[in-house]
């Protein structure tokens, strides 16, 4: 051709381990949706709108509370994916999780403050919510900082996608078993267990592999 560039077929084997791949990370993003929307869907069904009302107020919380930590995470990924370097990731580690356990200390002890000022008197029954899903929340910074941007970048991307699946799933089996007397304090409780399950997924490859 004009620029001497030619085109031809991989091996099959390396189209098919780029599938496996890709296939775990596709898995993993679905299950992330499925889960993030089924509390409020199972709520809906079983507890009625009001208790999804309750249940939205304190997720949004959460989830803008998880998303402080967005940047870091940005940050992180790539620059572990460069240089591999676990004695610079234990040390975000570390410091980030004195800073998750001060912000969820503070959460729980002024929840009803927050849920006062940004809801209104009205959805106090989210402040009990909000509590428990910031011990979630103490759960999920250090697994997010252990998934992709320690396991995945070290090469056990099936840890920390397969984590994400499972939790997905037991979570799912968890919403179905409960939904004869769910509520919205009892599907926090399921965030805490599934979001742990997650952590020890991920915990127990970085041991089995001898990562840390």
């Amino acid at each position: 051709t004009r620029f001497n560039v030619r085109f031809h077929l991989p091996p099959l084997r390396t189209v098919y381990e780029t599938f496996r791949d890709s296939t775990q990370f596709f898995l993993s993003r679905v299950s992330v949706s499925i889960y993030t929307s089924s509390n409020s869907f199972f709520l809906g069904l079983f507890a009625g709108n009001t208790a999804v009302g309750y249940y939205s107020a304190a997720e949004k919380l959460y989830t803008a509370a998880q998303g402080l930590y967005s940047p870091l995470m940005q940050v992180t990924y790539p620059y572990m994916a460069k240089t591999r370097n676990r004695a610079f990731h234990r040390k975000v580690l570390r410091y980030s999780l004195i800073l998750n356990t001060i912000l969820c200390g503070g959460i729980i002890l002024f929840a009803p403050t927050i849920i006062g000022i940004l809801f209104g008197p009205q959805y106090m029954p989210s402040v009990n919510v909000l509590r428990l899903l910031a011990v979630a929340l103490m759960v999920v910074i250090p697994s997010i900082l252990l998934g992709y941007p320690f396991l995945a970048v070290l090469g056990q991307q099936r840890y920390a996608n397969g984590s994400v699946i499972i939790g997905s799933i037991v979570h799912l089996i968890m919403l179905l078993a409960v939904s004869a007397f769910m509520n919205i304090y009892i599907v926090a409780c399921l965030v805490i267990i599934t979001e742990t399950i997650v952590l020890a997924i991920r915990v127990y490859g970085i041991k089995k592999h001898n990562l840390w």
